[in-house]
């Protein structure tokens, strides 16, 4: 299993698939720049999905369109497994019209807030969870990595460290899984 970028093309994965039944690589669904909402890349990586999905992004409907398009994809190209890295993760009570608010928002290039960036950070997290379990796919959650601390091993590809936060974030996975 490897990691990809929701948005990669998987090309790597399809050539050793028609290669070899010998060697079995299956791509992990890596969606994390789209839950880091509050990036300076942000609007960059739903261009990019838009035209990887062929879908206009113009809310959460359409983003939760264009995002199911990927997982098929992957899925079809047998992904069984996501994985996401969350640095911090809080539980804050969120309504899809609330989350639709605030991805319009960040959609016209405005910073969001710290409760704001929370919220649809969970609202997106959720809606993943249940994509998942639709296509029967195993979702594992590295919470409370320390994003300044997690680097690549010089010159060694695949290889690096992470650091994890003393927070349990117990009561959060709760409410978002129960």
């Amino acid at each position: 299993f490897v990691e990809e970028d929701h948005c990669d093309d998987l090309e790597a994965y399809k050539r050793l698939k028609d290669e070899t039944d010998k060697i079995h690589v299956h791509p992990i669904f890596c969606p994390d720049s789209i839950l880091d909402v509050n990036s300076d890349d942000f609007l960059k990586r739903i261009e990019l999905l838009q035209k990887v999905s062929s879908t206009t992004i113009s809310g959460m409907t359409t983003l939760a369109t264009a995002l199911s398009k990927r997982l098929d994809y992957f899925n079809v190209n047998g992904c069984t497994v996501a994985s996401h890295n969350i640095s911090e993760l809080r539980y804050i009570s969120v309504t899809k019209e609330e989350a639709s608010k605030i991805l319009k928002k960040r959609m016209m290039d405005y910073k969001l807030s710290s409760i704001e960036e929370h919220k649809l950070r969970l609202y997106l997290l959720k809606f993943f969870l249940k994509e998942y379990a639709i296509r029967d796919m195993v979702c594992q959650i590295h919470i409370g990595i320390l994003p300044s601390h997690y680097k690549k091993s010089e010159g060694k590809k695949g290889q690096g460290h992470e650091t994890i936060s003393t927070h349990t974030f117990v009561d959060e996975l709760h409410h978002i899984l129960g």
